[in-house]
């Protein structure tokens, strides 16, 4: 066992403090126009008003992949991602309801809802 002495002596120089910096000054919203007080905002709606409507094309996948969801857990399955250990790219996955592997899939087969047959 050893022992290390550290010695402080007199030559040390004294810690010096500085005050922290002053925070930003920020500027007080706007006041709201006059019986607007206490208005409240229904930030979902605001959004929805803000917001450009889906292509149609876009609500056509959106509603094939629910479906496909759907059919799987009606069936016991799921798709799951991950990425590959070895090289880090994305890879897709049928697995059943305890996320056992059944087959892997292609990115490409899962993207447009065609599983080879008997896959879903």
């Amino acid at each position: 066992m050893s022992l290390h002495h550290l010695s402080i002596g007199p030559s040390s120089p004294p810690a010096t403090v500085r005050p922290m910096p002053a925070p930003p000054v920020r500027s007080a919203p706007p006041a709201p126009a006059a019986g607007e007080f206490g208005t409240v905002l229904d930030l979902e709606a605001a959004r929805a008003r803000r917001a450009e409507p889906l292509p149609d094309e876009v609500l056509a996948d959106m509603a094939c992949a629910s479906e496909l969801v759907e059919r799987l857990a009606f069936e016991g399955r799921q798709v799951r991602f991950d990425t590959h250990r070895l090289d880090g790219r994305v890879v897709a996955g049928l697995c059943d309801e305890e996320g056992a592997l059944v087959r892997r899939l292609s990115l490409d087969d899962v993207l447009h809802g065609t599983f080879p047959e008997g896959a879903a």
